[in-house]
This record gives C-alpha cells, sequence and structure tokens, in this order.
C-alpha cells in the first residue's frame, strides 16, 4: 500500500501511479486539494491509475518539499506526476531528491525554475497596495475580495466576482515565507531542471506566465485556451486537454 498514517489521499489501482502537486492558496486541506484536480482524478481513476494527492504542512517552501518527500517514499520509481502553478517547484525539488522518481511530469499553469515573473509583483501591487505588503513582510495573506481572489489566484482580472467568491471560500490563507520563495527576487529560490521529459500546458489568458520557456527543461509547451483558474474550472475543454496529458503520459517513448 502507498498510504502513511499522514493525511494524504490514496486512490488505489494496479495501474501506474500519478503524484498531484497542488500549488498555493490550496494546498493543506485535501478536500480543496481534491476539488481543485477534480477533473484529473475523474479522469485518471477511470483509466485505472493510482492516484497519490499530496497536501502541504509548515510555513516555509523547505518544510512544504520536507512534507512532499515523506508522503512519497511509497511511490514507485518510473511513476508520474502532475503539478498545479507552484506545486512544480516542489515537484522539482522532490525530484532533485529522487531523480529517477518520475517518467514523464505535467505542468498545469506550472511555473519555472525560478519561480513567478516579477510581473506578478506588479499585478500584486495595482490589485492591492495592503496585501502586497503582506506579502513582502508579513507571516500570511489571506485574500478576501473577488478583486484580490482574481488578482491572486485567476491572473484575470475580467473572471466574474460569482466565481472569485465561490473559489474564495475553498481557498485558505497562505504563508508569508512561501509567497516570497517563489515570487519575491531577493528570497526566489530556483529550483534545478526536471530530469524527465514533461508537458506543459500554458493557458493563453494566464497573467502567471508570460511567454514561459521552461529554460535548461525537456519541456513540450502547448498553449491552450484559459486563464490560471483553468486547472479547476468547469467545462469540457479542461476536461479534452487533461485526456490528451493522460494519452501523453501512456504513450511510450
Amino acid at each position: 500500500m502507498l498510504n502513511t498514517p499522514l493525511l494524504f489521499g490514496v486512490i488505489m489501482s494496479k495501474g501506474k501511479t500519478v503524484v498531484l502537486f497542488p500549488g498555493l492558496w490550496g494546498n493543506r486541506h485535501l478536500n480543496t486539494v481534491k476539488w481543485i484536480f477534480r477533473h484529473v482524478i475523474t479522469i485518471f481513476e477511470r483509466r485505472g491509475w493510482n492516484i497519490v494527492i499530496l497536501t502541504y504542512r509548515g510555513d516555509t517552501l523547505k518544510e512544504h518539499i520536507k512534507r512532499a518527500d515523506a508522503l512519497i517514499q511509497r511511490v514507485p520509481k518510473g511513476s508520474f506526476a502532475i503539478c498545479h502553478s507552484s506545486g512544480a517547484q516542489v515537484a522539482r525539488a522532490i525530484c532533485k531528491m529522487h531523480p529517477q522518481l518520475f517518467n514523464k511530469v505535467g505542468l498545469i499553469s506550472g511555473t519555472e525554475r525560478g519561480g513567478m515573473h516579477q510581473s506578478v509583483l506588479k499585478q500584486a501591487l495595482r490589485a492591492s497596495f495592503r496585501k502586497f505588503f503582506m506579502m513582502i513582510f508579513g507571516s500570511s495573506v489571506r485574500l478576501d475580495t473577488p478583486e484580490e481572489i482574481s488578482a491572486f489566484i485567476i491572473g484575470n482580472t475580467s473572471t466574474t466576482a460569482k466565481f472569485a467568491r465561490g473559489l474564495g471560500k475553498r481557498m485558505h490563507q497562505e504563508s508569508g515565507s512561501v509567497l516570497r520563495a517563489l515570487m519575491v527576487p531577493l528570497f526566489r529560490a530556483r529550483q534545478n531542471p526536471f530530469p524527465c521529459k514533461g508537458l506543459a500546458l500554458v493557458p493563453e489568458k494566464d497573467f502567471f506566465l508570460p511567454s514561459p520557456a521552461y529554460e535548461g527543461e525537456d519541456m513540450e509547451i502547448k498553449i491552450v485556451t484559459g486563464d490560471h483558474s483553468l486547472l479547476f474550472g468547469e467545462g469540457r475543454r479542461v476536461r479534452t486537454y487533461i485526456e490528451r496529458l493522460e494519452v501523453w503520459f501512456s504513450k511510450e517513448d
């Protein structure tokens, strides 16, 4: 069994194993991570995959990585990973410790090795100076308004207030230290490249990923319709993208 006494989710099957790495604001509670990855879970479970759903603990990026490392100890070599947003940074750190763990990785709005671009900080400053200040100096940041949620989580200020409010009810406050390690130039940690092949689904309106190149990585980049909320949105489009990702995982090199 892959399961451990730690609080995370495992859906068992006889097939291959995929590990799910969540990003910011929704990574501490299993039910939230399951909701974010619900389309992935439905499709991969139906196709016979073992699914390992990670949650993080701690107030620093290093603690998030340590938590993920504890949860993947029984994951077999040659498995697969799907990373949302900054979950790609946690996965890269795991790959540095376990370079043969993953055969392929899939990124959905996945950040690059150096974290988020400086333009994201400008977006945060325009959205809320107070939240920007807390991000730089505070111990934690909570998003309170639809405008803040649209700017900090979705990356698309034209999103509907109803969708943003619904999303806000599911998300938790985020550690200031983690935000700085991913976003602030003086604190940003540049991770090693993935040691395996990857497929990056980059939404065309994703403000957090302006012209990503995934430098130094064997990464196939697919520009798709949507914004940073693509993974946890509704509609047939996202399910089609995930189905194609599963086919790419299953394809022999």
